[in-house]
């Protein structure tokens, strides 16, 4: 929830903050879940860019 990560970034703005939230590494991609670790250390190519893209923008 974007409101409250906004709201736990601001509580404090005199002390350093951490603020750690419980993902899933590529949600909205079936390729990038079923392969999370190969996508762990690398940057898509161009073609794998738009098609992930494409995965995202129809999930």
């Amino acid at each position: 929830d974007l409101n409250e990560i906004t709201n736990a970034f601001y509580k404090t703005v005199t002390k350093p903050k951490v603020i750690i939230c419980n993902t899933i590494k590529g949600f909205g991609s079936k390729t990038l879940t079923q392969e999370m670790f190969a996508w762990h250390h690398r940057s898509p190519n161009d073609e794998e860019y738009k098609m992930l893209i494409n995965e995202l923008e129809n999930a």
